[in-house]
């Protein structure tokens, strides 16, 4: 559990540390393979049951177009918060509870939704009921997913690590 004092010490190493000039500049891979990867999962393991199940028609190109593009938005989400997160001096990583916290807590969400697209890929494809029963749920999931995640972070009020983070984005871009 997290106190808000702890939540404020952190924000204020956090700043002294990107005041101190401690921003590290990620590789382009290290930001990229995480979003890769769920894209890959979201794009192809819908498309492949509903591929094997029904064939090639147009159920199984809508369902391929739809993964596509929620894998699309998520991996360029993706490839924007591990690049942030990647910034922040690695000393600091380690030793944050704010940031622990959120990492195992975006990385519970992205599993939970990702098993549960993958249930809905598996019952809708055989169920014969056609791209509609992957697609209504899905995007169902997505919004209820992303709901309870905002809830649950909203718990810890981090508006002033969220003030830390603009920080270093600012600082990331070349601004004051």
């Amino acid at each position: 559990m997290i106190m808000h004092k702890e939540v404020q010490e952190e924000v204020q190493a956090l700043k002294a540390s990107i005041e101190a000039g401690g921003i590290e500049v990620p590789e382009f891979w290290r930001c990229t393979w995480p979003g890769l990867v769920i894209f890959l999962w979201i794009s192809f393991v819908p498309s492949v049951f509903f591929y094997i199940c029904m064939g090639l028609t147009s159920e199984t190109i809508a369902v391929m177009g739809f993964s596509t593009f929620i894998g699309m938005l998520l991996f360029f989400f993706s490839i924007n918060i591990v690049s942030l997160y990647l910034s922040i001096p690695r000393k600091f990583r380690g030793e944050s509870k704010v940031l622990k916290l959120l990492k195992n807590k975006a990385k519970n969400y992205i599993f939970i939704y990702l098993c549960i697209s993958l249930v809905l890929a598996i019952i809708s494809a055989n169920s014969g009921l056609g791209d509609m029963a992957y697609l209504g749920p899905n995007m169902l999931v997505i919004f209820l997913i992303s709901m309870f995640f905002k809830a649950d972070i909203g718990r810890y009020r981090l508006s002033a690590f969220t003030s830390a983070m603009e920080l270093l984005k600012s600082r990331k871009q070349g601004g004051e």
